[in-house]
């Protein structure tokens, strides 16, 4: 059985690929049920009801794959269903950080003669003892909310436009920095004032290639320190300025006062971040090319 997960798509370009992928189903014959804009606990119960020899095929942007990456993780390893996921957000980055580019009909072709990979998972513990697995960012202060603030009906307008347009509009601020103190793989550094903080697992950001990454399995996830005020901050961390990145398996940060984070979309509120790397922590269906 084939759990086929998508999520509010937005942009008008992109409605197509739940009825391309409901077509390759119906036309290879394969047994599934579709799944749209449920909550998340609801979500869980229907990942738990599948089996060891099921598929979660989840199509949608960053929030809808980690989603599914989160439900997964919590079904032990012996009995976890395999997982493909499909790039069909705004701009899909987690996706693409694994992918690249490659054609539906060959990514398809994994539910019938794909091979297993293996890929990170990164774990984000907040306050309250909450705990969230995403695949491809984190993200606390200033610009945290744009993915969540940015409207549907922006997104299926303008695309990536939207966010990048609300970050801008963001950016002409000078916000009042965050106090942090960090403690990186178990060891304090100084603490600093960023107007943001970012936790990464990939070589892309807000559509755009990011310099300097490192890759996508190697068991490290990138902190990088945005120690600017307003754009300047951003411009420094797209520059890859050396003494405001690291690569690092695990960090906590403590915030000086509650503050927003986003979760490859989705937002929270806490004053701490504790990030850990699960390396090679979950199963993905990868087509044999």
């Amino acid at each position: 059985m084939i759990l086929f997960l998508h999520g509010a798509l937005a942009r008008r370009d992109k409605r197509a690929l739940p009825r391309k992928i409901r077509a390759f189903l119906l036309e290879e014959g394969l047994p599934f049920r579709e799944l749209s804009a449920l909550d998340r606990e609801d979500y869980f119960q229907e990942v738990r009801s599948l089996g060891k020899g099921d598929v979660l095929l989840a199509l949608g942007g960053d929030g809808t794959l980690s989603l599914a990456a989160d439900a997964l993780m919590r079904i032990r390893e012996e009995e976890r269903p395999a997982f493909l996921l499909v790039p069909g957000g705004t701009l899909g980055d987690g996706a693409r950080n694994i992918w690249g580019k490659k054609p539906l009909a060959l990514l398809l072709s994994s539910l019938e003669n794909g091979r297993r990979k293996k890929i990170d998972v990164l774990r984000a513990g907040l306050d309250g003892g909450l705990s969230v697995h995403f695949l491809y960012m984190a993200s606390a202060g200033a610009f945290s909310g744009v993915a969540s603030r940015a409207s549907r009906r922006n997104k299926a307008l303008l695309g990536r436009l939207s966010y990048i347009f609300l970050a801008l509009s963001e950016g002409l601020f000078l916000w009042k920095r965050l106090g942090v103190s960090l403690r990186i793989n178990g060891k304090r550094e100084k603490e600093e004032r960023l107007s943001f903080l970012l936790a990464l697992n990939g070589r892309r950001i807000a559509g755009l290639p990011l310099q300097g990454a490192g890759p996508i399995d190697d068991g490290k996830a990138e902190l990088r320190l945005g120690k600017g005020r307003g754009l300047s901050s951003a411009l420094r961390v797209l520059a890859s300025f050396p003494g405001d990145i690291f690569q690092t398996p695990s960090f906590l940060a403590e915030f000086s006062q509650m503050t927003e984070i986003c979760i490859d979309g989705e937002p929270y509120r806490s004053s701490t971040l504790r990030v850990e790397v699960l390396p090679g922590a979950l199963e993905i269906l990868v087509p044999c090319e």
